[in-house]
């Protein structure tokens, strides 16, 4: 398992987040895996491909993996709209 890096070294240098003086580790890997995805909201990914990519990056500091924490991680990574289901539509 890999290592969370600090949040300040997974995004660019702005103000917000150059004055944030603390992340949590969990939004830290969530922010990573919005950066590594190339997530937006033009492009959008199926659940389960977000699901993988959390199953495969899943840092150790995280402690394990559980089907709940994988669940809710990769729902709270697409937008509201695709909750909806229905045909997926990878860019909008």
């Amino acid at each position: 398992m890999q290592q969370l890096e600090p949040l300040h070294t997974l995004l660019p240098a702005t103000e917000e987040t150059t004055t944030l003086a603390y992340a949590p580790p969990y939004l830290s890997f969530m922010i990573k895996a919005v950066a590594a995805l190339q997530l937006s909201d033009e492009r959008r990914l199926p659940k389960d491909e977000i699901k993988r990519w959390l199953k495969d990056n899943w840092p150790c500091d995280l402690g394990e993996l559980s089907d709940t924490k994988l669940f809710y991680m990769a729902t709270f990574l697409r937008h509201p709209d695709d909750e909806k289901g229905g045909h997926f539509k990878g860019d909008r």
